[in-house]
């Protein structure tokens, strides 16, 4: 077992530096930099040796393996990324950030306890494979979670303890509280400068932009953030004709025990909701019976199981929506025929209210599988003749065409409280948010450290980024993980020390699709 480091921690106080983003080869230029040593001494304590030449973090690397059998470099080198591993292994990530900390400044972190701060409040929601949504803190490895576009597999669930919250307002209405040193995506246009005060927000597709990875701590007004286009249909099959008929329920309907009702004034356009539910009824075989102002379904089995999915307003919800493309669009046709359109010029959008929070939720996920996006509203004091508070959830549509509904970060609140809060790893990297609709990041690792200490005892480091997706003719490359391999002196085996990946190593670079090795020389 490996002996905790228990000398004085206050012996550097370096700060690291601040780079401009530039890609990742300048990131992991300046990795180098800083794991040698090797930078502008105008950024470090006047004197004081930095990277793998730093004498603290030679203790320190000592420290770690003081009960390894003398040049058993492998044993060495395994107990070195086990240690950082074990320190915290969510904080500031080299790749996609401009700021790096230096070696020492990360040890200096890691043995004061100020590395575990990259996470979710612990009532984030998370959609899970079976379409539930599920609170982070009762996930478990293994589990799948929707990520940017596929399932991503859940490798670590971790509690962190009460941590600072910052708040973000988005223009879709939602608002996500995340830990500042949170990684988010933002897609920077190639175009226009947005970062200047006199360039207003340019509506360029997601195509002109370059998607970077930044901290909470650095968003501003304005800025893009990553969003799925779509999300996988279910694997469940289901009669669409009895999945409209129970979409209808949920947003137009109510039970009677034995029997459930659909409402439609004749006169009305509803009038035609009824003449439809009554020629679905007739092909199954199913009795109605016609009112003026509702049709009344006589089916007690089908009562009996649109019970299950709640009996007022506020508690309906689908049983699962866990469905194929038919079954998922005709019941999402059957919730949104209460929806009414919105009259903003170009618009083909619609809103859909509901006192029913999963309910709102499950449509959105639905529309997410058509592609379309929604935003949200939550209205207390409606002036309605309920007491309930509701949800408006309004498709982002264009008639022409054009998508300019991109996600907005509107608002930054700083530090509104301090929560529990849990971490989570996945395969990808990727969690997608879906009360927001939103994916953030999730990979954060300690390459620069690793390698420094790796320096110290006479290995040979390198750095490899890597990206889970072929690399089209034509296109740069899309790296979206980096981390650090070291190769025994002795054996002149490579040994890949990565926290984030984990005992699932092995299987992560079987989904690398495309690399970069940077020799730390």
């Amino acid at each position: 077992m490996l002996r905790a480091s228990n000398y004085a921690h206050r012996y550097n106080q370096a700060i690291g530096t601040t780079e401009p983003y530039r890609g990742t080869d300048h990131t992991v230029a300046v990795m180098i930099q800083l794991t040698k040593g090797a930078i502008d001494p105008r950024a470090m304590v006047a004197g004081a040796l930095q990277g793998e030449r730093s004498i603290p973090l030679r203790r320190h690397t000592e420290q770690i393996i003081n009960n390894i059998r003398p040049k058993d470099y492998s044993s060495e080198l395994a107990a070195i990324g086990k240690w950082w591993g074990n320190a915290g292994r969510y904080t500031r990530d080299p790749l996609h950030v401009e700021m790096l900390r230096t070696p020492d400044r990360l040890v200096n972190d890691a043995l004061a306890g100020r590395l575990a701060c990259d996470c979710f409040p612990e009532d984030t929601l998370l959609l899970r494979d079976d379409f539930n949504f599920v609170p982070i803190s009762s996930l478990v490895a293994g589990q799948k979670i929707w990520g940017l576009d596929r399932w991503s597999t859940v490798q670590d669930v971790s509690f962190k303890g009460s941590l600072a919250l910052d708040a973000i307002r988005l223009n879709n209405g939602n608002w996500i509280r995340l830990t500042p040193d949170h990684k988010v995506y933002v897609a920077r246009c190639r175009v226009h400068d947005e970062s200047s005060r006199t360039c207003k927000p340019c509506s360029c597709d997601m195509g002109q932009r370059d998607v970077v990875r930044l901290c909470v701590s650095e968003l501003k007004e304005g800025m893009v953030l990553l969003q799925p286009e779509k999300i996988s249909f279910g694997s469940h099959s289901f009669d669409p004709d009895r999945s409209y008929v129970e979409g209808l329920y949920l947003s137009d309907g109510w039970n009677q025990g034995s029997s459930f009702s659909i409402s439609g004034l004749d006169g009305a356009p509803k009038e035609n909701q009824k003449r439809v539910v009554e020629e679905i009824c007739e092909r199954l075989g199913v009795p109605t019976t016609w009112y003026r102002k509702h049709i009344n379904v006589r089916d007690s089995e089908w009562a009996e199981r649109l019970s299950l999915m709640g009996e007022h307003a506020p508690q309906k919800r689908a049983l699962s929506i866990d469905l194929d493309e038919g079954g998922a669009a005709s019941l999402l046709r059957g919730i949104m025929a209460d929806s009414g359109r919105n009259s903003v010029k170009n618009a083909s959008s619609r809103t859909f209210t509901t006192t029913s929070r999963a309910l709102m939720l499950q449509t959105r996920i639905l529309l997410k599988m058509f592609g379309i996006s929604s935003g949200y509203s939550y209205i207390e004091n409606h002036g309605g003749l309920g007491t309930n508070p509701i949800w408006r959830l309004s498709t982002r549509e264009r008639s022409d065409g054009k998508n300019t509904k991109l996600l907005r970060v509107k608002e930054v609140v700083r530090s509104v409280g301090s929560e529990p809060c849990w971490d989570i790893t996945t395969d990808d990297h990727y969690v997608y948010m879906p009360e927001a609709d939103v994916t953030v990041s999730n990979c954060d690792e300690f390459a620069l450290a690793i390698g420094a200490c790796c320096l110290t005892i006479g290995a040979r480091v390198n750095f490899v980024t890597v990206g889970f997706k072929p690399q089209m003719p034509g296109e740069p490359k899309i790296h979206t993980h980096v981390f650090c391999r070291a190769q025994d002196p002795r054996t002149k085996i490579w040994w890949v020390l990565d926290p984030v990946a984990g005992r699932k190593t092995a299987d992560m670079l079987k989904r690398v699709k495309q690399f970069t090795i940077f020799e730390v020389d």
